[in-house]
């Protein structure tokens, strides 16, 4: 039997890590082997090539594997591209050089694309891009294991998904309060508020948004106190 080694990485990593994740690789482990066996590089056909290697942003050193997919909502219309032969190509069939260009060939003239374009971590979350530029560092507290600081928006997200990414705002309410609960969190008196707050300002549909998150939206239309997650 094999004996076992525990290593630490951080976030970043695993979650490039897992990116790079073929189909059949159930573990770290086999992705690794995969990637660090020579023999098997040279001999999987499959392999991207230099003509075929993903994309790399040269301004801020990050790489993204070949086939690596991103999304976002733009003015209610969703928009998809993927990492291939080191550029971005829009599901129209346009590719760009850079995700500045990406984002203004979608609409926005001015704004952040790292917070605007979605991946799906390790765990199906729906994640911002800035996660590879600037990933969440874990922090920890005397005699309890590292954890990831999360925020209200985090936990609105979760909240909605938890019952089933729509519901109405006293079923969100509640929800929130649960996930807040669960991970021993704060619950302010005006948490309701506070929730409420989150959703105007992250979905581009109020007046309320700040320009960086559009992450929900009002299926029912305004006023009809229905929430989901776009």
């Amino acid at each position: 039997m094999r004996s076992k080694r525990t290593i630490e990485i951080s976030v970043d990593t695993f979650a490039r890590l897992w990116a790079m994740r073929r189909e059949g690789e159930d573990t770290e482990e086999e992705i690794l082997r995969r990637i660090l066996s020579r023999d098997t590089a040279e001999n999987d056909k499959t392999s991207p090539t230099k003509s075929q290697r993903g994309f790399h942003d040269t301004r801020h050193g990050v790489s993204f594997p070949e086939g690596f997919e991103i999304f976002r909502v733009y003015l209610s219309k969703p928009y998809r591209a993927v990492a291939t032969g080191g550029s971005w190509h829009l599901n129209d069939g346009r590719k760009f050089q850079s995700l500045n260009q990406l984002s203004r060939a979608v609409g926005p003239t001015t704004e952040n694309a790292w917070v605007n374009w979605m991946y799906l971590n390790e765990k199906g979350l729906r994640r911002p891009l800035s996660d590879f530029r600037n990933p969440p560092q874990p922090t920890a507290t005397k005699g309890k294991p590292m954890s990831i600081k999360t925020t209200w928006r985090d936990d609105t997200v979760a909240g909605l998904r938890e019952i089933g990414g729509r519901g109405s705002l006293a079923q969100i309410y509640n929800s929130v309060r649960r996930v807040r609960k669960s991970a021993h969190k704060t619950l302010p008196p005006s948490s309701d508020d506070v929730v409420r707050r989150t959703l105007e300002e992250n979905c581009s549909d109020t007046d309320s948004y700040k320009g960086l998150y559009d992450l929900f939206y009002m299926p029912e239309g305004k006023g009809a106190g229905v929430w989901a997650l776009r």
